[in-house]
């Protein structure tokens, strides 16, 4: 099994083991149920979450367990499973752009209280269209500006509306 195998079998394990807690021990631990026969519940949101996640995480392990092995040769050959220097460019590029996002979520989380979801959304997706690489104004100014706003009402007008 060459690195890039091992790196999925291993990245789909922690997500797939991630959400099954989220799902059996965090979502119920930590929500209350729904207030009325109609309402929805608070985990719903949470549990679709962590549900897309764990599916996903599944498939990577899947997809690490089916994939062919053809650089394994290569590899044997060569005596060596080493990117040596860009392999450590590699993890030192991977660790800034996890602190990037770990640092930009926890900003969301202190921002959201104190100034609201659409200010909040609005500069911290700026953000990440800018680390992601975008470059175009009018696109990062659309984005920062229209998704919130219409996640928002979406939000509103979904769950205001009475269920059968």
């Amino acid at each position: 099994m060459t690195t890039d195998h091992r790196e999925t079998l291993v990245i789909g394990l922690v997500v797939a083991a991630l959400s099954a807690v989220g799902m059996l021990w965090l979502i119920p631990a930590h929500t209350n149920p729904a207030a009325g026969p109609n309402d929805l519940s608070p985990a719903l949101v949470p549990e679709i979450a962590l549900g897309v996640c764990l599916a996903l995480g599944v498939l990577l392990v899947v997809q690490a367990l089916r994939r062919p092995d053809a650089g394994a040769a290569a590899t044997a050959a060569v005596g060596a499973d080493d990117d040596g220097p860009r392999g450590l460019r590699l993890a030192r590029d991977l660790a800034f752009d996890l602190s990037v996002w770990a640092v930009s979520c926890i900003v969301l989380v202190q921002l959201l209280p104190r100034i609201g979801f659409i200010a909040t959304s609005a500069m911290v997706l700026a953000g990440w269209c800018v680390f992601a690489g975008l470059r175009s104004i009018p696109t990062i100014v659309g984005v920062a500006l229209v998704v919130p706003v219409v996640l928002d009402r979406l939000c509103w007008y979904a769950l205001t509306v009475p269920l059968p």
